[in-house]
């Protein structure tokens, strides 16, 4: 049931919208979780994209979250509504399926979207379900990221990618032919 074709090609959509930047252009990025996923993510955009601005982190132990490193590029809070109060473009979930769980929808419902690190979590029909209702409710999109599953290597290759795309306006946009010969491997003939 997992590997359900059906599912996999539903969660992996992607809904056609550009991701808006803010009033001087500028394009902004939260992160919840402050762990391995958050620190590639926070070096990728410092070295690489400086166009696009990280807005903060979304922590549970600030204390911790300074020993790792990651306060020093940014602002952090323990705040959902604070992260949130600082206008990200997109919320970048690296905090595990716990965090996905507790966060995902407040920031769908608030109209913010979101790339989720922890696909795995999807394999709960609630919580999907609860994100799918919360993004329809706040007019936000879902995004998930092929290497998620692959390592820590995969999704810096995606993040980049991805923040390539947010650079040029087309993050959110989907790739049909893409997404479905990776489901739907063609056939040789």
């Amino acid at each position: 049931m997992a590997n359900d074709p059906s599912r996999v090609a539903a969660t992996q959509r992607v809904a056609s919208s550009a991701a808006m930047p803010t009033t001087d252009g500028a394009y902004t990025v939260a992160l919840i979780g402050a762990g391995s996923i958050a620190r590639v993510i926070v070096r990728e955009l410092l070295e690489h994209h400086p166009q696009i601005r990280l807005a903060g982190v979304l922590v549970h132990d600030p204390v911790r979250a300074r020993e790792c490193g990651i306060a020093s590029a940014t602002r952090l809070t323990s705040s959902l509504p604070e992260l949130l109060s600082w206008r990200p473009t997109l919320v970048a979930e690296c905090a595990g399926h716990a965090g996905l769980a507790q966060y995902g929808a407040p920031v769908l419902e608030h109209g913010t979207n979101l790339v989720v690190a922890s696909v795995g979590a999807l394999a709960d029909r609630e919580l999907e379900r609860s994100l799918r209702a919360a993004a329809a409710s706040g007019g936000a999109h879902m995004r998930i990221p092929s290497g998620a599953v692959g390592g820590l290597d995969a999704l810096a290759s995606q993040t980049r990618r991805c923040m390539a795309r947010v650079a040029r306006g087309r993050c959110g946009q989907s790739r049909p032919d893409r997404n479905r010969d990776a489901v739907f491997p063609r056939q040789r003939t």
